[in-house]
């Protein structure tokens, strides 16, 4: 089940989006998804959204299967990267 904090960082995420209808980068929409994200990784995995349910909650939220697979690619790679910069065994460079 999804911890408390995260539900909210996506509720306001879903919130922005349905009233801003944009995720263009440096927007609050963009922030308030990067926030969900880092905050989703500082969770154990069982306090997380599993992807099919982010994709769920976002189509029945209306949005666009394009966005959805961008949000979707967007979520995967922003803990790929997350876990990398903690890794002590890797050097990350961006």
């Amino acid at each position: 089940m999804p911890a408390a904090r995260i539900e909210k960082c996506f509720t306001d995420f879903i919130e922005s989006y349905t009233n801003e209808n944009n995720i263009y980068i440096g927007s609050a929409t963009y922030f308030l998804y990067s926030k969900f994200i880092i905050e989703s990784y500082g969770l154990p995995v069982e306090n997380r959204y599993s992807v099919s349910e982010i994709a769920s909650k976002l189509k029945q939220a209306g949005l666009d299967k394009v966005i959805v697979n961008y949000l979707i690619v967007r979520y995967l790679d922003g803990m790929y990267l997350l876990a990398q910069l903690q890794s002590k065994e890797e050097t990350f460079w961006p």
